[in-house]
């Protein structure tokens, strides 16, 4: 048997193959690699951001159009961010270590990059222990989950049923929950934080008072003043259930609007002024109550109480006027200067 003079080598099947580059399979494939190359950049963008000046805030990439990058921050500019502060815009979270902008620090803070855990982070920028490090809607997301779960789940819920002595797994979690929010108490982030919920409230305290001072002037042009001032001004001689009584209210109510307009807890004890004031809220009650009248006897035709009285009988005018039968003779001993009688 005649052997081949060429040499033959047996190749390790352990061993990578390299791919032959210049063949047609290479060629077709650097063909491929340069079109998405130009393809992808032609379609992200990536904002220019100066070495020195302040941060820029990045803009919110639309929704329809998926997730741009966006430009990392230098570290120099880094280091001028306050202690409790995280910056979140567009959807994402700066990483305060690189300055590069992330979905959820949690991955990225605990990789080969920082190898660092989220506590630690927190704890190096003064974060409050409760700050989580994942964008807006990804906690929503997650909250949205976790409340589906939980409607779904008998077990979960007869779990959060039980109280926490009767849990030892809640109670440990209750017992670390205080001591993680006693040590993290002095942080800068979670004073700004307490701070900033204080804005709020108070905010919101003042828009409720507002619609509250708002609401009792228009209570108060019903009764016939001017506005809620006038109205506690005018009656100083009431008492505070006789104020309740006149604006449909209880008498700790009432002494709390004498105390807004700072007529102090009680009235006036001076006598003449106690006369003064009570006449002039029983002739303000009164034309209140006769201008009501009058547009009650308008709306059925007729020019004021006086005309309508003068027109109907006591039936007629109670089912006119919406009120009980005997209600019209009442106002007809009020505003009609002598009996009437009808004829028929």
């Amino acid at each position: 048997m005649t052997l081949s003079t060429r040499a033959i080598v047996k190749r390790d099947p352990l061993s990578p193959r390299r791919p032959d580059l210049n063949g047609r399979a290479g060629r077709r494939a650097r063909a491929h690699t340069d079109a998405f190359g130009q393809a992808m950049a032609g379609a992200l963008t990536v904002t220019r951001i100066p070495a020195s000046g302040p941060l820029p805030v990045p803009t919110a990439p639309a929704q329809t159009d998926g997730w741009r990058p966006m430009a990392a921050i230098p570290v120099q500019q880094l280091e001028s961010l306050p202690a409790g502060e995280q910056p979140e815009t567009g959807g994402r979270l700066l990483c305060r270590l690189c300055g590069r902008w992330y979905r959820s620090l949690g991955h990225h803070l605990v990789g080969p990059r920082h190898r660092m855990t989220p506590d630690d982070y927190r704890a190096r920028y003064e974060l409050p222990a409760t700050r989580a490090l994942m964008a807006a809607d990804l906690r929503q997301a997650q909250a949205a989950r976790a409340s589906e779960r939980l409607a779904n789940s008998p077990e979960l819920q007869a779990a959060f049923e039980l109280d926490v002595e009767d849990s030892p797994r809640r109670a440990r979690w209750a017992v670390q929950a205080r001591a993680r929010k006693a040590e993290t108490e002095p942080r800068a982030g979670v004073q700004r934080s307490k701070q900033m919920m204080g804005e709020i409230l108070a905010q919101s305290s003042r828009r409720r008072s507002e619609q509250l001072r708002r609401e009792f002037d228009e209570l108060a042009r019903r009764r016939g003043y001017r506005d809620g001032e006038h109205l506690i001004h005018a009656t100083v001689g009431l008492s505070h259930p006789q104020l309740g009584d006149l604006l449909g209210m209880a008498a700790h109510n009432a002494r709390s609007w004498r105390r807004r307009y700072d007529l102090g807890s009680g009235y006036s004890r001076n006598p003449e002024q106690l006369r003064s004031a009570a006449a002039a809220g029983r002739r303000a009650r009164s034309a209140a109550v006769r201008a009501g009248y009058d547009e009650a006897a308008r709306r059925a035709g007729y020019d004021d109480i006086v005309a309508l009285l003068q027109a109907r009988g006591n039936a007629q005018a109670a089912r006119l006027l919406g009120v009980h039968r005997d209600q019209p003779q009442r106002l007809r001993r009020r505003y009609l200067p002598e009996p009437l009688t009808l004829t028929r």
